[in-house]
């Protein structure tokens, strides 16, 4: 069993990651939005927009696909991100970690809740 990681200092690089394990584990968007019990433009929208996606989301995301994320100090020799910049995770060193091998939940990742009638959000 092939495990790989890789370091990630932005939720760009997340989302990325995310969309290429997406793709070699051959799942459209809807497909992996059906998994998730989100629509297909729900899953793209948290894909564009990373930085405004909650950790949560992206957890359940990484998790539907069969990999964890593993949070690590980062070592004397990792550049720290420059502090002012946005979509920086302070330093700190993020990896996904995946397996070989592929993970169907029985049941969607997101639990339905209601829609707020105010907002129109779920």
């Amino acid at each position: 069993m092939l495990i790989m990681d890789y370091t990630i200092t932005t939720t760009a690089q997340l989302a990325q990651i995310i969309e290429s394990y997406r793709k070699q584990q051959q799942l459209t968007q809807a497909e992996l939005g059906a998994r998730l019990g989100i629509s297909q433009q729900n899953y793209a929208r948290i894909v564009a927009k990373p930085g405004s996606t909650s950790v949560e989301s992206l957890l359940r995301i990484v998790q539907a696909l069969g990999f964890k994320l593993v949070l690590q100090e980062p070592s004397s020799d990792d550049s720290a991100p420059s502090p002012g910049k946005k979509d920086s995770l302070a330093g700190k060193v993020l990896s996904v970690s995946t397996q070989a091998e592929s993970m169907q939940p029985a049941q969607p990742v997101f639990p339905r809740a209601p829609r707020n009638s105010h907002t129109g959000k779920w």
